[in-house]
């Protein structure tokens, strides 16, 4: 990998991870806001829960997993994984920004940072000849329903581990064990 677009893809999870905390600050409030049809309520600590894991996952994308798989899929991986990002940009952060005629957290990073970091690593698989627009399109695509599907995951994985800590079930577990 050319090393310009390799410093790209090691920049993704940091700008990720910006993206992730714009979106953290306003969040729960922006949810009270917006109709649950739309977006659930999320309690600030079940959204921390999901974009820590979020996060976690695209660190060892873009780090861990050039050592468990070969180079073709570990791009092919790093490729769904920038288009995802790109996609976000869209999908929900400019589309809920002029739908509901206000700020939608993370429209920032994702504006500013995520956009060109992602074009520019898109563009650049494409245009080093291993890559068709086609099979960008469907890595793309695949990248945005893998990363939806995991939003909802991992927002319900926060939601427990959020309702277990602030019940106090975990402090009765532990006593429990001890």
């Amino acid at each position: 990998m050319n090393p310009r677009i390799k410093s790209a893809v090691y920049a993704l999870p940091l700008v990720f991870i910006l993206h992730n905390l714009e979106e953290l600050i306003g969040m729960a409030s922006w949810t009270e806001r917006i109709p649950a049809a739309i977006h659930p309520h999320v309690t600030t600590l079940q959204f921390a829960i999901a974009i820590t894991l979020f996060s976690l996952l695209g660190l060892v994308t873009v780090f861990g997993s050039p050592r468990l798989i070969n180079s073709v899929w570990h791009e092919r991986i790093l490729i769904a994984f920038a288009g995802m990002l790109w996609l976000n940009v869209f999908l929900p952060h400019v589309l809920a920004t002029i739908v509901f005629q206000m700020y939608a957290p993370g429209v920032f990073t994702a504006v500013l940072l995520n956009l060109p970091l992602t074009s520019f690593i898109l563009w650049s698989m494409y245009r080093n000849g291993r890559h068709s627009v086609m099979s960008l399109f469907l890595l793309i695509a695949s990248g945005g329903a893998i990363g939806a599907g995991l939003a909802v995951i991992f927002l319900r994985i926060g939601g427990w581990a959020a309702s277990f800590f602030w019940t106090g079930a975990c402090v009765e577990s532990l006593l429990a064990v001890v």
